[in-house]
């Protein structure tokens, strides 16, 4: 299947074909069974930071936890949430997300059952998470294959970069994410690993 789908993504994108197949095949997306409230503090610990930087304040987190020995890092009070590095906002986005699972650690297990447009709705809503969060959750927690994350940063540069190639500037023809439907988190997953590969440069 993953092998298809990449074909997918190549008979689309022509120009980027052979872009798509010096890439490692990426595997198939699937739901991830884990406890969402510490899956979303993560990416709320992750929101418009680099990945080493994302990694290491939740890594504090995730030691503060268990230091207090909590259930997970959104039981954890607000000075200790600051001190881990979230911002003032995240802190209050926590804290939210802490009100919300108080009693009910599996609230959030009902997005599993939820389709994409709803799932995103729904997350977006919530306070302190915005459309980025709510594309990573739905990608990479609940498992849809049509999300493409437009808010990311990497991604808008691996745009970019690809409508500078001289094939496409030559053609004018613009690079569309949404032709890779219905597998847009995979057209995702080869262009995040593109930029991290050196495969695709400027």
């Amino acid at each position: 299947m993953s092998i298809k789908i990449k074909r997918h993504l190549q008979f689309r994108y022509p120009a980027e074909a052979a872009l798509f197949g010096s890439l490692a095949t990426v595997p198939k997306i699937t739901r991830r069974d884990v406890n969402l409230p510490e899956g979303l503090v993560r990416v709320i610990a992750g929101q418009m930071l680099s990945a080493k930087a994302a990694a290491t304040i939740y890594g504090r987190l995730q030691d503060a936890s268990i230091k207090k020995k909590l259930a997970g890092s959104w039981m954890l009070g607000p000075k200790t949430l600051r001190t881990c590095g979230l911002s003032g906002n995240k802190v209050a986005a926590v804290r939210k997300l802490a009100s919300l699972v108080k009693d009910n650690p599996k609230a959030l297990d009902h997005w599993y059952d939820l389709d994409a447009t709803t799932l995103h709705a729904e997350v977006s809503s919530m306070h302190g998470i915005g459309p980025w969060s709510a594309s990573i959750i739905s990608m990479f927690y609940v498992g849809h294959e049509d999300i493409f994350p437009s808010g990311d940063n990497s991604l808008n540069r691996a745009l970019k970069m690809l409508n500078n190639q001289p094939a496409r500037r030559k053609s004018r023809q613009v690079f569309k994410p949404e032709l890779a439907a219905p597998y847009r988190s995979y057209l995702a997953l080869y262009l995040w690993k593109a930029l991290d590969t050196g495969a695709l440069v400027d």
